[in-house]
């Protein structure tokens, strides 16, 4: 079990090197890959979550298998599908970031988005703005085992962003 997903991960690494301080990658996976991705979740599963009920969290590794932890990341909740722009409100600070918690529904959409921490000047409606933009055409592969569907909850997202704003002197 080891060997196929250390396999899963060495092929991804490129996605998930983009998921560092996420619950989830960055990079959406690709629409050839999601049968595949399917696939090993069946097998997997029982190794990379802890349900109860429909309700399914991430499990915990020790430091020596952040790797399986990262496979595991990306077998269940990379997207697969994402904006094509992602929108900063110009009238937001020139420095600034949100961070937040969210899920993803039976039906592979984000649910139960919850900011825990404004950096910078950041409003809370433009922190919501943001997200809703981060969110809105954002989708994942459901997870479905056995014919059961479940729910991933206690995801993290957020960043820290900064704007370079040219005044135009005459």
């Amino acid at each position: 079990m080891r060997y196929f997903i250390y396999v899963v991960f060495a092929s991804f690494l490129p996605i998930l090197a983009n998921a560092e301080g996420r619950t989830c990658p960055a990079l959406a996976i690709k629409k050839s890959e999601i049968n595949s991705i399917v696939e090993r979740r069946q097998s997997t599963f029982k190794h990379c979550l802890a349900c109860v009920d429909d309700q399914c969290t991430f499990k915990q590794w020790p430091a020596e298998g952040k790797e399986f932890e990262q496979a595991c990341r990306l077998l269940f909740c990379a997207p697969t599908k994402m904006p094509r722009k992602m929108f900063i409100n110009p009238k937001s600070a020139e420095e600034g970031g949100v961070f937040f918690t969210f899920g993803i529904s039976k039906e592979g959409r984000v649910k139960d988005v919850k900011i825990t921490d404004l950096v910078g000047e950041v409003t809370e409606s433009e922190a919501l703005q943001h997200i809703d933009n981060l969110f809105e055409r954002r989708r994942y592969e459901p997870i479905e085992i056995n014919g059961k569907r479940y729910e991933l909850t206690g995801l993290r997202d957020g960043n820290n962003y900064r704007i370079n704003w040219k005044t135009n002197v005459n």
